[in-house]
């Protein structure tokens, strides 16, 4: 197995993510449905965990039908918003692709709701309030941030997002104060890590890197009033 893995973990384009999957199928190493698939991404020790995010943020058929498997997969009943948040990304790096996280956290914030559907009035309540934990947790946790974001602030940023309701406000404190406590990390191997510092030594670690993706892609998308404050607060944070 240890030849499979290390292909899977040298796996650099999308073009070949999609080949070494149908290799590694048809060479009977992986089962061919999308549970399996989802399976052994989820549970095999040593995987490239940018790998597995590249590929369940792919839109090609079987890619979308693993991801949503792999979603699936987790049982989130019960648990906190952010809770939920930390368990989902502790087996994948979010890409750095807008379309592709997209694709995985509307998925997710769907599980989430179906797991416990009295918490929002609508999947999209959570999928927004995703992208906000996300950029919470870099503006709490980057030195690089001058001016942290204050519980009224982000607050003030999530007004509205329950279908035109506000998310009551001792929940999004109690959010917020979790999230400044405890940042949200994702476990990686030795070797991605010892890639991580060789390479990027001039980009932001952890989630940081998906911040501007995913404040463009919110500004785009959303309707929201509050869209512009969000966007404009987290950009002056970067200056």
């Amino acid at each position: 197995m240890g030849v499979w893995l290390c292909l899977l973990g040298l796996a650099v384009c999308n073009s070949l993510l999609l080949f070494i999957s149908e290799f590694l199928i048809n060479a009977n190493k992986v089962g061919n449905s999308p549970e399996e698939i989802a399976a052994f991404l989820k549970d095999a020790s040593g995987l490239n965990k940018t790998f597995i995010g590249d590929y369940l943020g792919e839109r090609e058929e079987l890619s979308l039908k693993v991801m949503h498997a792999y979603v699936d997969s987790f049982d989130f009943q019960g648990m906190e918003f952010d809770e939920a948040i930390r368990a989902f990304l502790q087996g994948f790096r979010l890409p750095g692709e807008a379309q592709k996280i997209d694709r995985i956290m509307e998925k997710f914030a769907e599980r989430y709701c179906k797991c416990n559907p009295k918490v929002f009035s609508s999947a999209d309540t959570a999928y927004v309030l995703a992208y906000s934990v996300i950029l919470l947790n870099t503006d709490a946790h980057n030195p690089m941030v001058k001016n942290k974001m204050s519980a009224e602030d982000f607050i003030k940023n999530n007004r509205g997002i329950d279908d035109g309701k506000d998310v009551p406000e001792e929940y999004l404190r109690s959010l917020y104060e979790r999230i400044s406590r405890n940042e949200i990390k994702m476990k990686e191997v030795d070797l991605e890590s010892q890639q991580k510092q060789a390479v990027n030594s001039n980009r932001l670690s952890g989630l940081d890197s998906i911040l501007n993706i995913v404040v463009r892609k919110h500004g785009e998308d959303s309707n929201m009033e509050t869209s512009d404050d969000r966007i404009q607060h987290m950009q002056e944070q970067f200056k």
